[in-house]
């Protein structure tokens, strides 16, 4: 299963994105939180990344919340 969530910040300039993809073997996956610029309205370049986790995890889209 793969999770995704993400929130722009109220001045519109950041945007956070979540993202745990197991790429077809939950022994394989990793987790990632992005913080991204926003460019014309869209979610631009990463500004930076932190890894949170690789391997399998018992994770539901409601286990996660972006803000």
């Amino acid at each position: 299963m793969d999770v995704f969530d993400s929130a722009i910040r109220t001045k519109r300039d950041l945007a956070g994105v979540f993202e745990y993809d197991e790429a077809d073997d939950p022994k394989s996956a990793t987790a990632y939180f992005y913080l991204c610029r926003i460019e014309d309205g869209r979610v631009g370049p990463v500004v930076d990344a932190i890894h949170v986790r690789s391997g399998d995890w018992a994770i539901t889209e409601a286990d996660i919340l972006v803000r």
